[in-house]
């Protein structure tokens, strides 16, 4: 633990993701740290957060998207709540980590002073709810499933073609006018129950069904080439295979090489700085640790 405090007291920031308590109860509390120095930045990532009648829980990201209402709002309105398919606790906890630390960074080349930092993987998901949070919370309307569709804009969905889905996204008058000029629905945005993004949200579904017509006498690409010409954003979904070949995705170097891997990319891309990640291999478990030791040992 000696050695532990040595690497710390020469430390910018100590990143720790331990059950609340565990530092203290190891002889490093991170406001002790930051008390014996003064510069130092401790962020601390856990479940719940430090305080709190939760804040002793565990949690894993399923139970974060379960708790945070996340799980409620994802599916089909005639489904089960439904996890997102990616880890969006864990990672959404970690960007707030990031812009948590950089923001004490600046703040203590103001300042010259560190401090703690508490992240909360069920206080960044909860945050990110967005405008179901705010029905919620403004409007006291409890949000509900409703598949892939926006829940103000219309149409704003994915959409059936001949050979797979293809999403088109119309936020506005003019765009909606512009896909029924190209789907051959000219005097669509003329039906009452279809001139204002009002209406076309009340009756979402006759739309959709209405638009799907044509959609689906053609194939998912040859649309999207079409709708993209007129102006309209527009997307085929994609798979993750599918994704990572995507030309865009390439040609930003979103897909890199690490040793004889292929490994995802920086998504920051900085003007001043190479944003490239490294080539080399990474070492194994331990495989620096004797340099380490070594040179806090001295």
């Amino acid at each position: 633990m000696n050695l532990v405090k040595r690497i710390m007291s020469k430390a910018d920031v100590v990143i720790e993701n331990f059950r609340p308590g565990t530092m203290a109860k190891l002889g490093i509390s991170t406001e002790v740290l930051v008390k014996e120095n003064p510069r130092l930045i401790v962020c601390s990532i856990s479940g719940f957060g430090q305080t709190g009648p939760m804040s002793q829980e565990p949690a894993y990201d399923s139970v974060i998207q379960a708790l945070s209402g996340l799980m409620s709002v994802t599916g089909f309105p005639d489904g089960i709540p439904t996890r997102v398919g990616t880890s969006i606790g864990d990672l959404s906890a970690g960007l707030f980590a990031y812009a948590a630390i950089t923001t004490a960074l600046y703040a203590r080349e103001k300042t010259g002073k560190g401090t703690t930092i508490d992240i909360s993987m069920l206080d960044g998901l909860f945050s990110l709810m967005e405008h179901g949070l705010m029905d919620s919370l403004a409007l006291k309307i409890n949000p509900e499933r409703i598949g892939n569709r926006h829940p103000s804009i219309t149409p704003f969905d994915a959409f059936t073609c001949k050979d797979r889905l293809i999403v088109i996204c119309c936020g506005n008058d003019v765009l909606f006018s512009h896909l029924c000029d190209n789907l051959g629905l000219k005097d669509l945005p003329k039906d009452e129950r279809f001139v204002t993004n009002a209406f076309r949200n009340e009756n979402q579904q006759a739309l959709k069904d209405l638009l799907e017509v044509p959609l689906k006498t053609d194939t998912a690409a040859s649309w999207r080439e079409k709708l993209e010409k007129a102006g309209i954003p527009v997307g085929l979904v994609l798979s993750v295979e599918e994704a990572e070949n995507l030309e865009q995705i390439r040609f930003r170097n979103m897909v890199e090489h690490s040793g004889d891997k292929e490994v995802p990319g920086n998504p920051i891309k900085f003007g001043a700085y190479s944003s490239e990640i490294s080539p080399l291999v990474p070492p194994k478990l331990d495989a620096e640790g004797p340099g380490i030791r070594k040179e806090f040992s001295e």
